[in-house]
């Protein structure tokens, strides 16, 4: 055998051994077309020969059974690695696009205002009252009680506003702000907080005008 194919074939194996990379359970070949590289929402590639991007890929979620379409992302030059978008395999920009292992992700961790949830974790809802549990594959499982409301409440710098929460208002004093102090602040039949209107309330503040 010449000089020449000794060379051809230690580029092959050395090529080939590039291509693998090695993850729990076994070797995945990281640019397999019909496996692992990415491919746009149209079929088109999702890199031009230098660099890749996320924009417009499909991703299957092993956990949900499904695909997505990446709206946009991250742009990327050929031979940087960084992570999936299933938060667990690693993927290569190629000069054919994005490459990722195929490693089987453990079940999805779920976000909800800026909190994050391990799956099968259950935790109380943003409004006090409901309970919620974080679902294999990143979704948010909550009851659906209706909550007591709140005591209406006496608020803003003077004391001027009745409202249900603590609210910030401009500290400048007008006459009629003295009214409210006698006033009630309560419930109203369309369920929100307001000053109950009375004729003591009403001929109070037509007095300050």
């Amino acid at each position: 055998m010449t000089r020449t194919a000794i060379f051809f074939f230690a580029s092959v194996a050395a090529a080939t051994a590039l291509s693998i990379t090695a993850c729990s359970g076994g070797d995945v070949t990281v640019g397999s077309s019909d496996q692992a590289l990415k491919k746009k929402s149209d079929g088109g590639a999702t890199g031009d020969g230098t660099t890749c991007s996320w924009d417009d890929a499909v991703s299957y979620d092993p956990a949900t059974g499904k695909e997505t379409v990446t709206p946009s992302g991250t742009g990327y030059k050929v031979g940087d690695s960084f992570p999936s978008l299933d938060g667990c395999n690693t993927c290569h920009c190629t000069a054919e696009g994005i490459a990722c292992t195929l490693m089987a992700c453990a079940p999805g961790a779920c976000t909800l205002d800026g909190k994050t949830y391990a799956a099968g974790e259950s935790f109380t809802a943003p409004d006090g009252c409901n309970d919620c549990t974080c679902q294999p594959g990143g979704a948010i499982a909550c009851t659906e009680r209706a909550c007591a409301p709140t005591d209406c409440k006496k608020t803003g710098c003077s004391g001027e506003i009745c409202s249900d929460q603590d609210v910030a208002s401009a500290c400048i004093w007008a006459e009629h702000f003295a009214c409210y102090a006698t006033a009630k602040c309560e419930r109203q039949s369309n369920g929100k907080c307001a000053w109950t209107p009375t004729a003591e309330l009403t001929s109070c503040i037509d007095s300050k005008k």
